[in-house]
């Protein structure tokens, strides 16, 4: 199930924000501090709306720290993030049929720190996590979602002192869409050998080793070892005994490796990548896209992702006429307007950042 338009209510810098005719990869650009990530973490918020992290995900990902526990852990979500009068943010996901995610918050007393940097916060764990004990205050945000206007999830986002959790007064599982998102450079180690191993349990690893061939020719097959307890990937190279970490064979064998995995892990997903082009070189870019279309083609999943790169938007624009996927992709800038600093998407298709490239357009 794809996304076809996004509508992005006061969130963060966004007051009103419109993103129409998305297609199955799409790539965003635009200048520094434009909102190009923040457009990822509110489609991440709405789909991740069922997290009880999903603030606090957010926020390491950002590396802010230390934070203070109540109302401070979703006030920098808010568009007036002051923490005064009534803030809510809304964020509409156009699919085949329409879902819409309110969220609101009630201010209460705020109580605890904590500090993301320095921390063992394990976000993707379902028990909340344990911090020092000082005022215990009730937190509570209104998490609201509705399917072709119909109600699916009337929910109460509570901290309590050390405690973070939900009170579900209506929830339904229809409109349930699994997102992945990539806003970090690597995944863990761990985390990516678990991917691997999923993967490998279906005999579904060849588009991964494929894609990593595509960075490093020498490199002959992937296997999973373990290192003081703790899994990690490890390649076998042409010429060379032994087995070595990809971790240790550079930034773009194992961030393309992640990626694809990614991709793969889940059909029909919704996947989310901050700076697509980290740690990958301007000549292995087709190579890049190439994969992650065939992956996407192969799962039937979205990509979501953003650039500072024209060799990534030309790079995408040309593998994807290559693989004849051209109406497949979109690129969308995004731009701020003279009046009042207000943003707005410019939307190019395939062959028109093709056109532009070859006219020497510049369309960052």
């Amino acid at each position: 199930m794809l996304i076809s338009k996004v509508v992005i209510h006061d969130f963060k810098g966004f007051d009103l924000l419109e993103i129409p005719n998305l297609t199955k990869i799409n790539l965003f650009g635009g200048k520094n501090n434009v909102g190009k990530s923040s457009i990822l973490e509110a489609i991440f918020l709405a789909l991740d709306r069922l997290n009880p992290h999903l603030f606090l995900r957010q926020l390491e990902w950002r590396t802010l720290g230390p934070i203070e526990m109540g109302e401070s852990i979703w006030t920098p979500f808010f568009r007036n993030n002051s923490g005064s009068g009534n803030n809510t943010i809304k964020i509409e996901l156009e699919l085949s049929s329409k879902q819409l995610l309110a969220v609101s918050f009630a201010k209460g007393i705020t109580s605890q720190v904590i500090n993301t940097n320095q921390g063992k916060l394990k976000s993707s764990t379902s028990q909340p996590p344990s911090f020092g004990s000082t005022k215990i205050g009730a937190n509570a945000l209104s998490i609201k979602a509705s399917l072709d206007a119909k109600n699916i999830q009337d929910s109460i986002f509570r901290v309590n002192g050390a405690q973070i959790g939900f009170e579900h007064k209506h929830l339904e599982t229809i409109g349930i869409i699994y997102a992945r998102a990539m806003m970090t450079r690597h995944m863990s180690q761990a985390e990516e050998a678990d991917l691997f191993s999923k993967l490998d349990a279906d005999d579904r690893t060849a588009p991964v080793i494929e894609a990593i061939r595509g960075i490093d020719e020498r490199i002959e097959s992937i296997s999973i070892g373990v290192s003081a307890g703790s899994p990690r990937l490890q390649a076998t190279l042409r010429g060379i005994k032994g087995k070595i970490p990809l971790a240790l064979l550079g930034d773009g064998s194992r961030r393309i490796a992640g990626m694809v995995m990614a991709i793969l892990e889940r059909p029909k997903s919704i996947i989310l990548i901050d700076e697509i082009e980290t740690g990958i070189h301007h000549s292995k870019m087709s190579t890049m896209w190439t994969a992650i279309a065939r992956a996407a083609e192969v799962s039937e999943s979205q990509v979501l992702a953003t650039t500072h790169s024209r060799e990534c938007i030309e790079a995408a624009s040309h593998a994807m006429r290559t693989q004849s996927s051209s109406e497949l992709f979109s690129y969308h800038r995004v731009q701020r307007k003279p009046d009042l600093g207000k943003l707005s998407i410019v939307r190019y298709s395939g062959e028109e950042v093709a056109m532009a490239s070859e006219g020497e357009v510049e369309i960052r």
